[in-house]
C-alpha cells in the first residue's frame, strides 16, 4: 500500500506532467498495474473503499472461538 503522498505524486505525474503510465512506472518504480490503479482513480470516499469489518459466517460462527483458541496456542509455540 502506498502512502498518500507517493499516490499525489503518481496523480500529478499522469494529470499535470503528461507522462505514460509506464514512464512513470520506470520513474516510481512501482508496477504498472498499481500505477494505473492510482492514476485512474477518481473518487476517493469512503464508499470506494474496501470492505474491512469481518463477514458474518452463519455456519462456523459457533466454532470461531475454539479456532482461534488453536491459533493462539499455535502463535505461542516456539518455532522449530
Amino acid at each position: 500500500m502506498l502512502r498518500m503522498a507517493q499516490i499525489k505524486y503518481i496523480k500529478d505525474l499522469y494529470e499535470n506532467e503528461d507522462l505514460s503510465l509506464r514512464e512513470i512506472s520506470r520513474r516510481t518504480g512501482h508496477s504498472f498495474e498499481t500505477v494505473r490503479k492510482y492514476a485512474y482513480q477518481a473518487d476517493w470516499s469512503e464508499n470506494s473503499l474496501p470492505d474491512l469489518n469481518p463477514q458474518s459466517y452463519p455456519t462456523l460462527g459457533k466454532y470461531i472461538p475454539r479456532i482461534d483458541e488453536w491459533l493462539e496456542g499455535d502463535r505461542k509455540v516456539p518455532r522449530k
